[in-house]
């Protein structure tokens, strides 16, 4: 049996003060509350077995997918499953499941961390009135916008496979997926059912990761794309910065021919332009495909500021930030629908850079 007070007091309007008990049924939670009021709650709470909810770990998303009942898996890249998503409307339908042994266990580890308050998120929710709650039978998804989605990862699979809570958010935003809820919509024939997790680069610091995710979540909420472009380009800054330190301590005097020699070398390496280009030819791991950043070349290519001579897809994505940041009176309407599209590249390439940056020693 569980105490009810946290979910009275997140999700349910007039229950200052009150508090209750509740027990879970196969496809309900039956809430009794000290004032003598009963109710139930559809949803899908028990799977074949339930564990500690401190065992997993939950974060409330915005889901591109509205309305879908498809439930995406979380896989390591190159290994096995580590959680799931959960569309709010795919735990709210227990005629939807049972499906198979670990996607019940996860779904009912969802469903009752809602009511118990393991996952909440401030602002989120939908407050039902006390008395709808009595003369109606409401269902999980009444509490939550309709594009809303539930992540529920095993904390042992995560530390089996060496990954964190902002790997996690980071490859996720990737696909669409965000904390933060906004009003948008993509075609369902786009749905991915898995969703291939992989590690961030060693070359980075916790503290590192958390400032890119921060700015990969400041750029999601922009509708300006130029402002969109810049909080994406940090994730760059941070590369490239790491490049300037590398490279700067390992100059040595000695393995040059001249000191006009070296100083070349000193100045090439406070060059933002030529750090860029660094970046595929000597930072990623050769995992990575050329594909997006031939594409960020071309979309680029196609803006009107944009000359013959600046071939490298660096240097034109570098062109593109100063024109942004110095003289945005450049940008014609179709540099600026441009942008757009470049930026959906940008958030791809900046996720796999962040996969496949490494400094070597």
């Amino acid at each position: 049996m569980l105490t009810c007070s946290s979910f009275l007091k997140s999700y349910i309007s007039e229950t200052d003060g009150m508090t209750g008990n509740v027990e879970f049924t196969r496809d309900a939670a039956y809430f009794v509350l000290d004032n003598g009021l009963e109710f139930d709650i559809n949803g899908w709470f028990c799977g074949e077995e339930i564990y500690d909810e401190d065992d997993f770990y939950y974060q409330i998303l915005k889901t591109p997918y509205i309305g879908a009942n498809q439930i995406t898996s979380l896989r390591k890249s190159g290994a096995g499953t580590c959680g799931y998503i959960f569309p709010v409307s795919s735990i709210a339908d227990p005629s939807l499941f049972p499906r198979d042994r670990w996607t019940d266990v996860y779904a009912s580890q969802a469903s009752r961390a809602i009511i118990s308050g393991a996952l909440l998120s401030d602002g989120l929710p939908i407050k039902q009135s006390l008395n709808r709650c009595v003369e109606d039978t409401l269902t999980i998804s009444d509490f939550f916008p309709e594009d809303t989605a539930f992540l529920v990862a095993g904390k042992e699979q995560l530390l089996k496979y060496s990954l964190n809570e902002n790997e996690i958010l980071i490859n996720l935003s990737k696909e669409g997926y965000y904390k933060q809820v906004f009003k948008e919509s993509v075609d369902l024939h786009d749905f991915k059912p898995n969703v291939s997790i992989k590690n961030s680069s060693s070359s980075l610091l916790a503290s590192d990761l958390d400032y890119m995710l921060r700015q990969i979540y400041i750029a999601h909420g922009e509708d300006n794309p130029r402002s969109r472009f810049l909080f994406l380009y940090q994730v760059i800054e941070i590369l490239i910065a790491k490049i300037f330190d590398h490279e700067i301590v390992n100059l040595d005097y000695k393995d040059f021919s001249d000191s006009w020699t070296y100083r070349e070398k000193l100045n090439a390496v406070t060059n933002e332009k030529y750090r860029i280009s660094r970046i595929q030819e000597f930072y990623l791991d050769g995992k990575l495909s050329g594909e997006n950043f031939n594409l960020v070349s071309r979309i680029c290519s196609d803006m009107s500021f944009i000359e013959d001579e600046d071939s490298n897809w660096a240097h034109r994505l570098y062109k593109v930030r100063n024109v942004i940041v110095h003289s945005q009176n450049k940008l014609n309407d179709k540099d600026l629908d441009e942008l757009v599209m470049l930026n959906a590249v940008l958030l791809s390439v900046c996720v796999d850079m962040i996969c496949h940056f490494q400094i070597n020693p």
